[in-house]
Parts: C-alpha cells; structure tokens; sequence
C-alpha cells in the first residue's frame, strides 16, 4: 500500500469512528480508543496533525467535529506512560504586586508548602496515587504554545520528584509597580492516575470540593520569600480554581478579565448613577473597546474576546458585573454603539486631565 493510500486509509477509519462514537453518544469505547490512539500518536510524534486535520475536514456533523476537537484537547493534557495517566494540572491566579517607595521587586515564584498542601487535598478529592506542583509562574500563552512531547516530558519529570523540570515555558516574572494591574499567572502540576482509573479533576461533584482550595495557590504567592519577608512591597493573590490546562487556560483568561473589569468599574468611584458606557467592536482584533463616562471621569479600555465568545456575550458579562457592584446602575446606561458613534463619542468626553486608557494584556 503506498503512503498516499495509507493516509487516505487512516483518515477514513478516524471518519468512520468520529461518526459511530457519535452516534453511540460517546459510548462506543473501542472507537474511542482508536481515535485517542491516532491523536496521541500524531501529538507525540509527528510535527502536524495531518489525520486528524484531514479527518476533521471530511466529518459532516458539526457535533462529531465538536467531539474530535475535545478528544484533540484530552489527548493534549493526559498522557498515558506505561500504566500510569499523567494529567496537566493548571492553577489560574491573578497577582498584583505593589512596591512602596519605588521598591523594585521580582516574583517568578510561589511557596512550596502552600502547593504541597494542595496536592495532597487533589489526591484525596480524585483518589490520585501522586499529585506534584512546580513552584514557578507561567503563562497561559506559552503553556498554550507547548508541545505535547515536551508537556509529556515535563510531567514525567514532574512526577518523578525533579523540583525544577527541564524543557518547559519560561517562568513568569512579575515585577513589582507603584500601582500595577492584576497579571494572570498559572501553577503547573501533574496528577498520577494508575489505570484503569479516569481523570476526573473536571468533574462536577470534583468542582465543588475544590472550592475549599482556593486558598492555597494564593498562599503560595502571598507568602513567597520576596512578599513576606518584604516591608516595601505588598502583594495581593486570588485564586480561580484548579483544572485541567485546556480548562484552566479559559477559566483563568475569564476571571482575571472579570477582575480587572471590576476594579475599572470602582476606579469611577460612582454609585451607577449618571455613569454612562459605550462598547464597540475592533473589527477582526477580537477585541471589544469600552468608554465609561461619569460626570467627573472618563475611561477608556480594550478587552480581549474570549474563545467563541461574541460581542453580545462579553456585554451581557458587564452588565452583570456593573450591576452586582453599583446597584444603582440602569441597564440601560450599557449601550453598544457603532464604530464611527464611538469615535465621535471619545471625541466628545476628551479630558485630557481625567482621560484615563488602559491597554488590555
């Protein structure tokens, strides 16, 4: 059989059980297995998903490309070793470091104690046989970027007791300013699941045991060498959960744009009334600009559209977090306008001595 045949081969057979997995609701498990088998193989060894891709193209049913595209996701965040599954743990946090007197400080990392309490909370909650969590801060773009024979490698080494595994993202440093934003940064852990047991650190009932940990990764940061025993720097930290990477790279993009939307909001120092916003959309930059007008004060600032997330999504957002911060606020004070109104609106509301314009990051 030629290599043109062969591939043609692969890539019917992965369309073949797409679709019956599909039609099996998911339930099909020796399709399943097959699928996971090509995508991992393609993921660890290859430098394309070339059958995936391909299969991709040729799937009719949106639900089954859908179905694909999560077991793509699973295949990049469990790797099967021997009889062991190592799973991608990620801990979203927002930190915001402020140094006084000009103090210039670094953190790049968290307090091992903290982390390891965590741990063995993850292990009990999932009946994990091991649970390890680096100390350093990445950040979600180059956990995003990495490949997965390097991911592999790193949690193999992760769960083999190196402290500092090699071959992973650069660490995140977070230097300290006189009032800076709220930065994302993310923990990375590996849980050790022997087989045939199944990941389940996503699971609801798992979601809701885990609420009790938030504390933790915020511990971590909070009481890291370079805050704690530092007069002239103080430095804040807030949790958003513990999952998966693919999980944790979404949830962790939404909380901290949320907080940083909040703290927006109270930069007016207004109760809702007489405040005013505007948003529109960037074109093809997936991004949203908001103009927030009170009587003293106007802000102006980009946002980051989320993955598959629309124009109406991120405004129905801030409108729920205007309104759980100023009751007073009137739903209708949130108006989408378009682009050329917007622009005739900035220049209108131009202050230069109260204009304030925050960039997104």
């Amino acid at each position: 059989m030629s290599i043109i045949h062969l591939l043609d081969h692969q890539v019917d057979q992965m369309v073949a059980d797409v679709t019956r997995l599909e039609k099996a609701g998911g339930g099909d498990s020796a399709a399943l297995l097959r699928i996971r088998s090509t995508v991992s193989r393609e993921l660890l060894e290859g430098e394309n998903l070339t059958v995936t891709t391909a299969a991709l193209g040729r799937l009719e049913s949106e639900a089954a490309a859908q179905r694909l595209l999560s077991i793509l996701s699973y295949c990049a965040e469990h790797f099967v070793v021997g009889t062991q599954v190592l799973s991608v743990v990620a801990l979203p946090v927002s930190i915001r470091l402020r140094g006084l007197n000009h103090q210039q400080t670094t953190l790049s990392r968290g307090e091992r104690g903290a982390l390891k309490e965590l741990a063995g909370k993850l292990c009990d909650a999932v009946d994990a046989s091991k649970a390890v969590f680096d100390t350093r801060l990445y950040q979600g773009p180059a956990l995003f970027q990495m490949k997965a024979r390097d991911m592999r490698s790193f949690m193999t080494q992760l769960s083999s007791g190196t402290l500092y595994p090699q071959g992973g993202p650069p660490e995140f440093k977070i230097r300290t300013e006189v009032d800076g934003p709220w930065r994302l940064a993310y923990f990375l852990g590996v849980e050790v699941m022997e087989s045939p047991k199944y990941p389940q650190l996503n699971d609801w009932s798992t979601q809701m045991q885990s609420r009790a940990w938030l504390d933790e990764p915020s511990a971590a940061v909070e009481c890291a060498d370079e805050i704690l025993f530092n007069a002239n720097v103080t430095g804040e930290a807030q949790s958003h959960g513990t999952f998966y990477l693919c999980r944790a790279l979404e949830a962790g993009a939404k909380a901290n744009r949320a907080l940083r939307i909040i703290e927006t909001l109270k930069a007016l120092e207004v109760d809702g009334r007489g405040l005013n916003i505007y948003l529109t959309d960037c074109g093809f930059k997936q991004q949203v600009r908001t103009l927030m007008v009170c009587p003293i004060l106007v802000l102006e600032n980009k946002w980051d559209l989320l993955k598959d997330e629309s124009l109406w999504d991120f405004e129905c957002e801030l409108q729920r977090l205007a309104l759980d911060l100023m009751p007073e606020f009137e739903s209708q004070a949130l108006m989408r306008v378009e682009t050329d109104e917007y622009e005739r609106l900035t220049a209108k509301h131009q202050v230069p001595m109260f204009r304030i314009v925050g960039k997104a990051s």
